[in-house]
């Protein structure tokens, strides 16, 4: 189980540190990637639509996948819920493997590199499954979920690393 951790502490670890909030709304609990306070605030980001940037640049436009998410009820319902979002990745990842084949790889890749941004969907699920202590993963009925979550997180920290030297192999390339 340590070494599951350290596997999604690595895919965790990116050039910007985000911390994660925890919000009480509504008699809910929100996970964030900004403050409480600033949950409902919308921050207009101005993008210039002339500026042709790579894939593997972020973009200046908002991350559909940086909203807050419900990660709550019983135990079992919300390993559910994070293998979905882990599984979601997964599925990104190997959209963006093939589109790399076949060098289309613009769109796909852009959208699984949001995907894992610190704040996102993926983030927020990747916390709460950080926090499941050995006791209380023994606890969860489908323990074959668990195994799957901890191989896909495997899979996803090996293609990390491929991405990662793909990306400065073509920023070299381009100088």
């Amino acid at each position: 189980m340590r070494a599951s951790t350290a596997l999604l502490l690595t895919l965790m670890s990116t050039n910007t540190i985000a911390d994660i909030y925890t919000c009480e709304i509504n008699h809910r609990t929100i996970y964030s990637d900004t403050p409480c306070s600033d949950i409902n605030k919308n921050i207009q980001m101005s993008q210039d639509p002339n500026k042709n940037t790579n894939w593997w640049e972020h973009s200046q436009h908002h991350n559909q996948y940086k909203q807050p998410i419900m990660l709550n009820g019983a135990l079992d319902q919300r390993v559910d819920k994070v293998a979905t979002i882990i599984n979601n990745a997964w599925s990104k990842s190997g959209n963006c493997q093939a589109s790399i084949s076949t060098n289309n790889e613009s769109a796909d890749c852009k959208d699984f590199t949001q995907f894992i941004e610190p704040g996102t969907v993926f983030w927020q699920a990747s916390h709460q499954y950080q926090a499941l202590n050995p006791y209380i993963k023994k606890k969860v009925k489908d323990q074959d979920k668990l195994l799957t979550i901890e191989n896909q997180i495997h899979e996803l920290i090996e293609f990390r690393r491929y991405l990662k030297n793909y990306v400065q192999e073509r920023q070299l390339a381009q100088r």
